[in-house]
């Protein structure tokens, strides 16, 4: 489902970054997502965004509603509690996000 959500209507969601807390792009090559080493840091209260259109699994900033459901999409060891809106595609009974923005509210090292 496509929609447009205002940021004062965030999709409160988790998101894991790598070791490295740096965002990971579609590799061709490889068909698989790789650490975007062009990438600044990812930090607490930092905003990122992307081009529409967005779609799960093709364009987006990606998050899941559900804790236990985001472990699936682990690629890392750092979770982050983000906020996620603007044009936003949701999938799997709205666990699964995509979107124009997103922002980390909190992180913590789960293997630490």
């Amino acid at each position: 489902m496509n929609t447009f959500i205002e940021e004062e209507n965030a999709i409160l969601g988790w998101h894991w970054l790598s070791k490295a807390r740096k965002l990971r792009r579609y590799h061709a090559g490889y068909g698989c997502l790789v650490v975007d080493e062009s990438s600044p840091v990812i930090k607490v209260g930092d905003i990122v965004d992307v081009a529409p259109p967005i779609s799960v699994a093709y364009n987006g900033l990606h998050s899941s509603t559900s804790l236990i459901e985001s472990l699936f999409f682990q690629p890392g060891q750092i979770c982050c509690r983000v906020k996620s809106w603007g044009h936003v595609d949701v999938m799997h009974d709205n666990s699964i996000v995509a979107a124009q923005y997103r922002q980390v509210l909190g992180m913590a090292d789960a293997k630490a």
